[in-house]
């Protein structure tokens, strides 16, 4: 997984190229405002976003611009690269035989 800080200061940062989905989350304490081109598939211009909310976009691999305009607040960039992708068991995760009922409503 690929984790990049993007601080306020009004620079435009290449991520290269992301594979999959990118994640925008808002670090906060402030809402924000951002620039984000997706080579080949978008340019958007001015996206706001509240402090603690998260804007996906689908890069599928291609190069990413991202300019946080100045504000207050940090943008956190994810991504998942494939090679970073765990199966359930390299989760942690345990293998049951049902799901348990629900009861109660």
């Amino acid at each position: 997984m690929a984790v990049v800080n993007i601080p306020p200061d009004g620079r435009i940062y290449g991520l290269g190229k992301v594979p999959g989905t990118l994640h925008v989350y808002n670090r906060g304490p402030n809402a924000s405002t951002y620039n984000l081109t997706v080579v080949g598939v978008n340019n958007w211009q001015n996206v706001n976003i509240a402090a603690g909310h998260t804007n996906s976009y689908a890069a599928n691999g291609n190069t990413t611009y991202i300019q946080n305009q100045n504000g207050g607040s940090i943008l956190q960039c994810l991504w998942v690269a494939p090679a970073d992708e765990l199966t359930p068991q390299q989760a942690g995760l345990e293998k049951v035989e049902n799901m348990p009922g629900v009861s109660g409503h």
